[in-house]
């Protein structure tokens, strides 16, 4: 897991959910523990020793399915049919994606483009960064030019126009 993590959530599958989909070992339950960087399951392994853990990094994730049974949920991780988890209720599965579908999303291509198109658009128009320059402090600066005669009143008017046609 990222040390640098403030709160990871975790999950862990209930053995009752569990027996109904044909896990029988009640020493080996899933979890699921998420934090900013990373998503991670972790199970103990058949000989009962230590645990099994895999890492996904969000950047790494395309998607979660959330598998609704009659009792219970099954995830299902970057549409691998064949290893859904099983043993999760109904509303830990809701908020295991709850948590996770803005992580991918940020991650995925969509989201890095949204979040370049933010930048830019901020950083044109001079939102949030503490040094947005008014059109009245352009005008005026404009001025003090033409009365200093540094422009002439045509590149005044010329500057004034593509100001006014900006902003």
């Amino acid at each position: 897991m990222s040390n640098g993590s403030t709160n990871p959530q975790m999950f862990k599958a209930k053995l009752l959910l569990r027996i109904l989909k044909g896990e029988y070992n009640p020493f080996n339950p899933t979890k699921i523990i998420i934090d900013e960087d990373f998503l991670e399951i972790r199970k103990r392994n058949w000989y009962l020793i230590s645990e099994d853990t895999e890492s996904f990094h969000w950047e790494d994730m395309n998607s979660i399915n959330v598998d609704k049974h009659f009792f219970g949920a099954s995830l299902i991780l970057n549409r691998d049919k064949e290893n859904p988890r099983h043993g999760f209720s109904k509303k830990q599965a809701d908020q295991i994606l709850e948590l996770a579908k803005p992580k991918i999303h940020s991650s995925s291509q969509k989201g890095v483009t949204n979040q370049l198109a933010d930048a830019i658009n901020s950083a044109v128009h001079g939102k949030g960064n503490g040094n947005s320059v008014s059109v009245a402090d352009e005008l005026k600066k404009l001025k003090e030019l033409l009365d200093q005669d540094v422009i002439t009143q045509a590149e005044f008017d010329t500057q004034k126009k593509t100001l006014m046609e900006k902003y």
